[in-house]
């Protein structure tokens, strides 16, 4: 699950180098995929935990399904303001 990752796991991750399959054998199956088509772009999002905080992170593919970056923030869901 989700709370058994963490940023090291993303950090690992070989730019150019770890495939869609490498990293769905790692991480698991991610909570939503997105497709960008004119920018050459897949993103999967995950879940994980830095410490105790819960974050988000957008795993980023190329065209050939090669691992590009992460990012990884704050869950919103979890951490955003509630309106007034």
């Amino acid at each position: 699950g989700w709370w058994t990752l963490g940023e090291a796991d993303f950090r690992g991750l070989k730019p150019g180098i770890s495939t869609q399959a490498e990293v769905l054998k790692l991480m698991g199956t991610p909570i939503d995929r997105s497709s960008f088509r004119r920018q050459g772009e897949e993103v999967w999002d995950y879940r994980y935990l830095d410490g105790t905080m819960q974050m988000l992170a957008w795993v980023f593919f190329d065209a050939q399904g090669r691992y590009k970056y992460f990012v990884g923030q704050p869950d919103p869901a979890r951490y955003s303001p509630l309106d007034g």
